[in-house]
């Protein structure tokens, strides 16, 4: 980002050699600060004063260099803060810790970040690029748990993409995609889809994830129903769009919505029996009559007249 100052972290120079030597690097995060910092980024091991750490939503390896993209989301901003410093995140494999893969300060007064609630200002894209020379494998843990999508990608949502759905051997094969980025895509489905079970696209794995944020989870389509969705060939992702045409297969599913299923079964009960009390012609209560309201009726016992009951 322009107006920064960036440099690898002597942390981050070490992940680098290792990874030269064929060890993964795996960025995670983009910290973002509000500390003051001049000097060297070696002798740097984190933010100064860390605000928010953002998830990614995509990573581009090109040229010896790493393009990681996030979004910030000013309704995440509790407190507002001048954006001064920000730190790339990655894994250490050997120790499973995330560190600092490189820092960068602003050279100058900073950048205001507003609270939530204080600016019309929904979000904003976050674009840094890192060196990773001559690195065999850098990848990036992916937030999917939401929908991120640029102006360019919304200009082509009338441009879906028709895929041909199979399966064969308990695996999902998706053929026909003709076009990279987030694309959007239709399909027929010819099979039931569980969460967990395998999908391919054009030959290569991709996941499934709900365009609604929530874990996929039991059945998430229907043999011969219609869906739309976005296929994100960047990070490898089909997000599935709830269609029309799913919604009432799913809601007559047995196993769908078990506490409304619930909820109406204990209401349907109580309705039945102010329906009985309002609409129904009753005129006694038989669960109200005692033997004390009874005339001409012979039994064996003893009677409690204070209890007025039979007692044997």
């Amino acid at each position: 980002m322009e107006g920064f100052i960036t440099g690898l972290t002597s942390d981050g120079i070490k992940l680098l050699l290792n990874a030269m030597n064929g060890q993964r690097l795996e960025f995670t995060s983009i910290t973002l600060g509000a500390g003051k910092y001049t000097g060297p980024t070696t002798a740097i091991s984190a933010c100064v004063d860390p605000k928010i750490t953002l998830p990614l939503k995509s990573i581009v390896v090109k040229n010896n260099k790493a393009t990681l993209q996030s979004v910030l989301s000013y309704n995440d901003i509790e407190d507002g803060f001048t954006w001064t410093e920000y730190t790339v995140n990655a894994v250490n494999l050997d120790t499973e810790e995330e560190i600092s893969y490189g820092y960068a300060y602003w050279n100058g007064t900073g950048n205001p970040l507003p609270a939530k609630g204080s600016t019309s200002l929904k979000e904003i894209v976050l674009t840094v690029t890192v060196a990773v020379s001559d690195a065999l494998t850098v990848t990036a843990q992916i937030d999917n748990t939401r929908v991120w999508a640029t102006l360019a990608d919304l200009a082509k949502i009338n441009d879906v993409i028709p895929l041909t759905h199979t399966v064969d051997s308990g695996i999902h094969i998706f053929t026909g995609l003709t076009r990279e980025g987030l694309v959007p895509v239709q399909f027929a489905a010819t099979a039931d889809y569980t969460a967990g079970q395998t999908i391919t696209i054009d030959s290569v794995r991709f996941t499934v994830a709900l365009s609604s944020g929530d874990t996929p989870d039991g059945i998430v389509w229907k043999n011969g129903t219609k869906q739309l969705g976005l296929c994100d060939s960047t990070n490898q992702t089909l997000i599935i769009i709830q269609s029309p045409d799913n919604v009432p297969a799913h809601n007559i599913d047995p196993e769908s919505h078990p506490d409304i299923r619930a909820l109406l079964s204990n209401h349907e009960g109580r309705i039945s029996r102010l329906e009985n009390i309002l609409l129904s012609d009753i005129t006694g209560n038989p669960f109200l009559i005692t033997f004390e309201n009874l005339d001409g009726l012979r039994v064996t016992g003893t009677w409690n007249q204070e209890q007025a009951r039979m007692e044997f």
